[in-house]
């Protein structure tokens, strides 16, 4: 499964990183493709941080409001 994500992110950061290079209208000598692969490797960063930050407050949510909500439901019973 991790793995699966992490193809994913790997492909999604090589797209966003030739959709930035061919949008600058470059012809792809060297150094262009140098800066290719330093746009997809900060895309990377960038998408595991967010990605990150969305699972931690996606389960932190569930882990707070989830267990109330169970406490609750036992309470009554």
């Amino acid at each position: 499964m991790f793995l699966v994500g992490g193809v994913l992110f790997f492909l999604i950061g090589l797209f966003f990183g030739l959709v930035a290079l061919i949008s600058s209208n470059y012809s792809l000598t060297l150094q262009n493709i140098n800066e290719f692969w330093m746009l997809a490797i900060l895309n990377q960063f960038v998408l595991i941080f967010f990605s990150s930050v969305c699972l931690t407050v996606y389960f932190h949510w569930n882990r707070l409001f989830g267990e109330e909500e169970e406490k609750s439901d036992s309470g009554k019973k």
